[in-house]
């Protein structure tokens, strides 16, 4: 599967990323649809990183969480603090990626940085 083949600090990134662009959509707010089983795995690998690493902006990516420049920050971030080497943040990650994989995979092409369209640059 694509997940395993990504490095650790890409991955906790995706992850984070991904979870945003679901949270981002109004039935999971609601609790609504099976995107709840994603809402819970992400809170939970924020909860993690906020108590375990306070220098890590856990909500960096809530916004934009397609932006290179906020993924890039957020994964220098991770890297620095220590959080790609904890196995219990890398556990959470990859629990949430194998959920968003099976439940709404398109969350991990939405958080994909990509270039604007030609006309908008």
């Amino acid at each position: 599967m694509e997940n395993q083949q990504m490095d650790a600090k890409t991955r906790l990134t995706k992850a984070l990323s991904a979870g945003a662009v679901i949270m981002s959509r109004p039935n999971v707010i609601k609790g609504i649809g099976p995107e709840t089983q994603i809402k819970t795995a992400y809170l939970k690998l924020k909860e993690v990183l906020q108590a375990r690493y306070k220098q890590v902006d856990e909500d960096l990516l809530d916004i934009g969480p397609g932006s290179e420049e906020r993924q890039e920050a957020m994964a220098n971030q991770l890297e620095e603090a220590g959080a790609t080497e904890d196995e219990a943040v890398m556990q959470q990650a990859q629990e949430l990626l194998d959920i968003i994989y099976k439940v709404d995979p398109s969350a991990i092409w939405a958080s994909a940085v990509a270039e604007p369209p030609s006309h908008l640059k």
